[in-house]
This record gives C-alpha cells, sequence and structure tokens, in this order.
C-alpha cells in the first residue's frame, strides 16, 4: 500500500489501523534482488527444457516453468513430456492464429501444417514446422537457426548481441546452443531417440511422426 493512502485508511477506526499494521509489506531489496536473477534462473530453466526436446511458449506463466524444470530435474521425463504435449493441444488454435497474423506471408502454409497435425499426419506437419522455423528466424533476425557457425547455431550471433543479463537474452539463449533438434551426425550418439531436424528433413528417420514429436514441433515454432 503506498505510504501516501495509509493517513487515508487510518481513519476508518482503530480496528483497521490494527489490521493494517499486521500486514507484511514486500521487503523491495530482497525483492529486487530476486527479479534481478530472474533472467539467470530462466536461461538454466530454458536450456534444461530444450535438452529435452522442447521450447518456452511465451504466454506460459514462469512458475508454471520452474514447476516444469523441478520435474526435469527428478527425471519425471514422462510426466514433462504428458504435460507439455496437453498443454501445446489445448494452445494449438490460439498459437496458430498468432503466427499467421505475424506471418502472413506464411500463413497459407502453416494453416496446412496446423491442420495435418489436427488429423494427426504427423509426417506431414512436422517437416514443414521444422522448415518454418528456421523460415521465420532468417526472416526476423537475419540469421537461421539450423545452420551453424564455428560450433554454434548461426542465430547465436543475434542472441549475443543483446544485453548481457537482459530477459530477453535469457528467454532465446536455447537458439544459441546445440540443442537435440539442432544436433549433427557426428553430435548424436547411437542411443539418440530426440526429435532431430536433420534426420527428419533428409530421410534418416522414418519413425519421428509422432504426436509427442508434433508438439515439440510446435513449441519451436
Amino acid at each position: 500500500i503506498p505510504k501516501t493512502y495509509l493517513t487515508q485508511f487510518l481513519k476508518i477506526g482503530e480496528e483497521l489501523s490494527k489490521a493494517l499494521k499486521l500486514i507484511q509489506l514486500p521487503d523491495y531489496e530482497v525483492l529486487s534482488k530476486r527479479i534481478a536473477e530472474l533472467p539467470a534462473e530462466t536461461k538454466a530453466t530454458l536450456l534444461l527444457l530444450g535438452e529435452n526436446g522442447w521450447f518456452l511458449d511465451l504466454d506460459m506463466a514462469l512458475p508454471q516453468l520452474y514447476e516444469i524444470e523441478k520435474e526435469l530435474m527428478a527425471k519425471n521425463i514422462n510426466d514433462v513430456d504428458s504435460f507439455l504435449v496437453q498443454y501445446y493441444e489445448e494452445e494449438l488454435s490460439r498459437i496458430e492464429i498468432n503466427i499467421c497474423k505475424y506471418y502472413p506471408n506464411r500463413a497459407r502454409i502453416l494453416a496446412k501444417a496446423f491442420a495435418a497435425h489436427r488429423n494427426k499426419d504427423y509426417e506431414l506437419s512436422i517437416p514443414v514446422i521444422l522448415a518454418q522455423s528456421d523460415g521465420i528466424a532468417k526472416e526476423k533476425i537475419n540469421y537461421y537457426i539450423f545452420i551453424k557457425d564455428q560450433g554454434k547455431p548461426q542465430a547465436a550471433k543475434y542472441v549475443e548481441t543483446l544485453a548481457a543479463g537482459s530477459f530477453k537474452r535469457a528467454l532465446l539463449a536455447p537458439l544459441a546452443e546445440i540443442m537435440p533438434i539442432m544436433k549433427s551426425e557426428k553430435d548424436r550418439g547411437s542411443d539418440f531417440i530426440e526429435l532431430n531436424r536433420h534426420m527428419v528433413l533428409h530421410g534418416e528417420s522414418v519413425n519421428y511422426a509422432t504426436q509427442l514429436f508434433g508438439c515439440k514441433a510446435i513449441s519451436l515454432i
């Protein structure tokens, strides 16, 4: 409660005055420190999410994101996958509308890709969504996310121009690192089972067509 209003409240009566004394106003030094720590915490969480094939929907609340992190740290991967599949399926229409609004030149292609996802034609939806994700990155920041330069995704050049410690840089951190979806053949082990753009678009994988991978592709775009 702003101090300028306290005297007005106190005039209401002694009982209200007593009640106000019980209210614990925030410690603003602690609060400021907590806010300053958010970008680093968010970056760590999003990198962990990316290592498991998922990317952040910007409409997802941060507390929800941190709960997902706890589950990943506890190795409850299947629970996280189930939750995020349900989340992205429920948010599918909103996500499609927003992307088509931001990129109307791609709306016809995107609409068909999202329709294929709804029809469970993941063989068709996933390659198109992966390709459009790269195209959108090139259109928006003039760098690709699946082409590497000096061992990093090209998009890292853009991310590194953002202020260190900024929230925007934290949100884009996964695009500056080699996530499983971006790994080349030499980076993938024999036990690799994640969604991978190269394996899909170059025909190496023939078993990528799942709802799980479809939702992971949508999380990227």
